[in-house]
This record gives structure tokens, sequence and C-alpha cells, in this order.
């Protein structure tokens, strides 16, 4: 079963060498170097954990808070004034261990945090990849488009979820990939929406064309 551990100062270096080796799989341009991680780690009011099987180390997820002033200049716009925002700046699942759930639990444990902490709202830039549809489906808009993010050759789409528009629900139902495997998911997307958003297509805003710059620290998913 996939456990979780939450990263701080004291536990730090134990991970340190499995989420510097996960930044791998990203282009040079958005790697994120160690004193990012480890300033993000610091702050009080962070979020940042790995997810674990069997004790081996699976992935990770980082997210640190921003100030009102800062929703904005990051691309975010659709939210109420003194909102309290998460922003996910790196999410990563290792190649072994991907199309099996487990980037779905863990954005759930994520969420779950927090929402425990007082966050009203989960956000970020995803790479037009499956962890831009795993956030959408858990009811994420998108808010936004950078157009050649970071100088990848990519364009990364800005994204907002309200995380009291979801719950864990009651009595889960666990899935397996494989009955002889007993390896646990979490239970979908579909199941923890309790208020759906509203069926309104999703307009991607040219964020060059406002003027608004990426912010500084790399982004990666």
């Amino acid at each position: 079963m996939l456990s979780f551990d939450d990263l701080g100062g004291g536990n730090w270096e134990r991970y340190a060498s499995f989420i510097l080796k996960s930044e791998e799989v990203f282009p040079d341009g958005i790697r994120t170097p160690k004193e990012d991680f480890i300033d993000v780690v610091k702050e009080g009011d962070a979020i940042a954990k790995v997810a674990l099987l069997e004790s081996k180390y699976v992935g990770n997820i980082f997210g640190y808070s921003l100030l009102p002033d800062e929703t904005a200049s990051h691309g975010i716009n659709d939210v109420p004034a003194n909102s309290k925002v998460i922003y996910i700046f790196s999410i990563v699942i290792n190649p072994e261990y991907q199309g099996k759930g487990y980037g779905k639990q863990l954005l759930w444990e994520f969420i779950k945090t927090a929402k425990a902490k007082g966050y009203d709202y989960v956000a970020g830039h995803f790479r037009q990849n499956g962890s831009l549809q795993l956030i959408k489906k858990f009811g994420a808009k998108e808010e936004g488009v950078y157009h050649n993010w970071e100088n990848i050759g990519e364009d990364c789409i800005a994204c907002c979820l309200n995380i009291h528009q979801i719950q864990e629900p009651l009595q889960p139902e666990l899935k397996t990939d494989n009955q002889s495997t007993g390896l646990i998911q979490m239970p979908s997307p579909e199941q923890a929406i309790i208020t759906p958003v509203p069926n309104v297509p999703a307009v991607a805003t040219d964020m060059a064309n406002q003027g608004i710059e990426p912010p500084a620290t790399s982004m990666h998913f």
C-alpha cells in the first residue's frame, strides 16, 4: 500500500538524493535545484511529501503558499480576495511506478493536507500531459496558458482548484491494478468531487499578451 512522509528539515537528507534524481525526467530548463527544494521545506505553510511503496521511494510533491498579491503574477486570477492559495511547483512519479494510480493518490494526499491547513485553493502550472488531465479531473479550471514555458518548447497551463468542492468519501471504494499484486489505488476523482464545477468551457488566456511573466521558480509536472 502506498504511504506518505511529510518532508521537513529533520528528514530532508533522507530523501534528497531520490528527489533530485527524479528531476532528471524533466528538461534542463525546468529542473528545480536543491536550494529551492530546501527553501520550500523550511516554510511553515508549505506542503512537501514523498510517496513510498513498501518503504521504496515512488515520487514527491511540493507546494508553497502564495501571498494575496502573488496570485495574479502566477496567472491565477479567478479567486476571491483574501483566499489562501497553495501553489504546486513540482509533482513527479518515477517512470517505473507510473500508470498505477500513484499520481492520483499523491495529489489527493496533498489536497487533504492543504484542506487541513486551511487552504482554499490549489494552483499550479501544468505541462500538457497526464498531470494536466489529472488536476482537471479533480475539478480544476484552466486559467491561462504560458507559451514556450521556460524556453523548453512546450506550453504550460495555469490551473486552479477549489478545495471546498472536493472531500474524501466517507466509504471510499478502493481499486487495484491487479488482484494478485494488491496495489491499492485512491478513490477516483469522480467519487471525490461532491460539488461539481459547472460545465463551462475553459478559455485559455494568452499570458504573454497580458504582459504577465512566468513565476521566478521553475515549475514542472
